[in-house]
């Protein structure tokens, strides 16, 4: 599943294992809005929600380098 921005630009693929489950939702007419979180060295981050609720974006990395907590309790999404 290919995924593109405001401007109908191709900004990557959702992985394989999600793509099944998000294009349901999304086929089945569930309202959704994404965000865009991070850069990385294989492609983009990007945080969808369902059903009205807010894409929610966990803390950066602090000055030490390290990754906040919230950030490690961020993946896997148990619901995908």
């Amino acid at each position: 599943m290919a995924v593109y921005s405001c401007r109908n630009v191709q900004i990557g693929y959702l992985p394989a294992e999600r793509c099944g489950y998000i294009g349901a939702l999304i086929s089945s007419g569930r309202e959704w809005k994404a965000v865009f979180q991070d850069l990385s060295d294989f492609g983009g981050w990007i945080r969808i929600a369902f059903d009205g609720s807010e894409p929610h974006i966990p803390a950066q990395v602090d000055q030490s380098g390290e990754f906040a907590d919230e950030w490690d309790q961020s993946w896997p999404d148990e619901e995908g």
